[in-house]
């Protein structure tokens, strides 16, 4: 037989299926679910409803329209436009996509030639990356120092990473897995770079609304230069809580958005019918509802960082989950993980091959799916396990 893919070879398992997989099986409700990006949040009103209703719709059986239902797409339009600052018309810019991920791989597949490269943040959620990898393209990492105050891009890592085979920035804010928050000079060196190497910005939006500490909120489109190379890739995942429906946005210029439109018609198809419904639903939410959950999220990551002092918690600006580093009382994240499973009942994922090969030292915390009940003593448990 002929072999597989060389695409293939550079790709890593992300670990959170197989953690999660093993938490499954031992069937015990005494296991803290840290390890993966699902959440106890309540649904946006209405949402269930709309969706059972759309079920018994013929519209909601069929491929059409292959790019989204029209209202669906003209509100996530004017989310897009409300935030990014622009003006564009959801017609020519607003494409559907089977989640986030799967719309990041679109635009990357209408994007990239063989060894184009791509500026990534790290660490960064392994699945960016090897998506990167499928679509042929080479991820290029900037780099994030760890203080006080968590992790913080050093900006002069940025003009570092430009080659002639830049072809990408893949960026978002808070940072999967880290939590880390760009500030307005981060943007601002960013968005520079980027225009330096003639590049496109995929601003990967999943995380932008769950920001602690009073951040300030900054989408790349808003400066100088990045209107028209500003693509966002958006999604019902994490600010509405949708993980099963499977519904994700490509905001993209109109100079793209018939490239991508292409790879999404060959890819998926189209999105499924009743989800959408679902979805509209969901961007009627008042803000309020919003700002609590952001609350609750941002006083789950203070507990954690009060009862990890001094095991390496490093505290994320906003995000769902932590990181901790491991590597002054462990002799791996991978060994950690295992021990806190079998002798502590907490279920976490280690963070090798999610960046640069130093990323093994962390374990990853989603805190997105415990109480702050559960949460409490897990310092208990972490001093058990080690």
């Amino acid at each position: 037989m002929k072999p597989f893919s060389r695409r293939l070879a550079g790709m890593s398992p992300i670990g959170v299926d197989r953690m999660g997989s093993v938490a499954d099986q031992q069937a015990d409700e005494s296991i803290l679910r840290l390890e993966n990006l699902d959440t106890n949040l309540a649904l946006p009103d209405g949402v269930v409803g709309e969706t059972r209703n759309a079920v018994a719709r013929d519209r909601s059986n069929s491929y059409l329209p292959f790019f989204g239902n029209d209202d669906l797409r003209s509100r996530i339009g004017e989310h897009c436009n409300r935030r990014s600052g622009l003006d564009r018309d959801w017609e020519r810019s607003v494409i559907l996509s089977a989640g986030g991920l799967s719309g990041i791989l679109n635009v990357l597949l209408a994007l990239l030639d063989e060894g184009d490269e791509v500026v990534v943040q790290d660490p960064i959620y392994i699945g960016l990356l090897n998506r990167i990898k499928l679509a042929g393209g080479v991820p290029v990492f900037t780099s994030f120092m760890v203080t006080e105050t968590g992790f913080n891009l050093d900006r002069s890592s940025l003009k570092q990473c430009i080659t002639p085979r830049t072809k990408a920035f893949l960026m978002m804010s808070p940072v999967m897995p880290s939590g880390a928050v760009m500030t307005r000079m981060d943007w601002e060196a960013a968005c520079a770079a980027c225009i330096e190497a003639d590049a496109w910005m995929i601003y990967n939006s999943a995380m932008e609304t769950y920001r602690f500490d009073g951040a300030e909120y900054y989408h790349p489109a808003m400066f100088p230069g990045m209107d028209e190379r500003t693509i966002t890739v958006g999604s019902f995942s994490k600010e509405f809580r949708m993980i099963g429906w499977r519904i994700g946005w490509i905001d993209a210029p109109e100079s793209l958005a018939n490239s991508i439109a292409l790879v999404s018609i060959s890819n998926v198809v189209c999105n499924v019918g009743f989800s959408q419904a679902g979805c509209l639903a969901a961007l009627q939410e008042e803000p309020g509802v919003m700002a609590g959950l952001v609350a609750e999220m941002e006083a789950r990551r203070d507990l954690l960082c009060s009862e990890l002092s001094g095991f390496g918690a490093i505290k994320p600006g906003g995000g769902w989950s932590m990181l901790v580093d491991t590597s002054s009382y462990a002799e791996s994240a991978t060994l950690l993980s295992e021990q806190l499973l079998n002798r502590s009942r907490i279920a976490a994922t280690p963070m090798a091959g999610w960046g640069r090969d130093t990323t093994d030292r962390y374990l990853r915390l989603v805190f997105s799916n415990e109480s702050q009940r559960r949460l409490t003593g897990i310092r208990e448990r972490f001093e058990r396990a080690i």
